[in-house]
């Protein structure tokens, strides 16, 4: 026999999964920012003495009412480097930047190619994550 589940019960699960919902998403937003675009950002870093690929730090989840964000830094924290004992944010939207330097380890938008190249698929793998079925990048 088929189980009649009340309004009031409805109500409270869907509640709590409202309440949830963020926190779960942020998670798995951190995570794979953590373990896929951090990684793969580093590899393609310009690597001298390694204090900028050190640097990288995923930063959140921030939670707020309609939005969950996450992010991927570089030089966020007060790195220095220890062969110019110069602070990493220094340079680090130079080394990022310029496009015409000569880097025998690493590239220039070592950031940016990552994410540009992940975005049609981020939303997925964080829904996934998540074990929801869509999430909105």
């Amino acid at each position: 026999m088929a189980k009649l589940i009340g309004l009031s019960y409805m109500k409270g699960r869907l509640l709590r999964f409202a309440q949830e919902y963020p926190r779960v998403v942020g998670q798995a937003l951190y995570d794979e920012l953590n373990e896929i675009e951090k990684p793969e950002s580093q590899r393609r870093i310009p690597k001298d003495t390694h204090a900028a690929e050190l640097s990288a730090v995923v930063l959140g989840p921030d939670i707020r009412p309609g939005r969950v964000v996450a992010a991927l830094a570089y030089a966020a924290q007060g790195e220095t480097n220890p062969k110019t004992g110069e602070l990493v944010e220094t340079y680090i939207v130079p080394l990022h930047e310029n496009l015409d330097a000569i880097h025998p380890v690493g590239e220039a938008k070592f950031l940016e190619s990552v994410m540009n190249e992940s975005e049609r698929f981020l939303g997925d793998r964080i829904a996934r994550r998540a074990g929801v079925e869509k999430v909105i990048v």
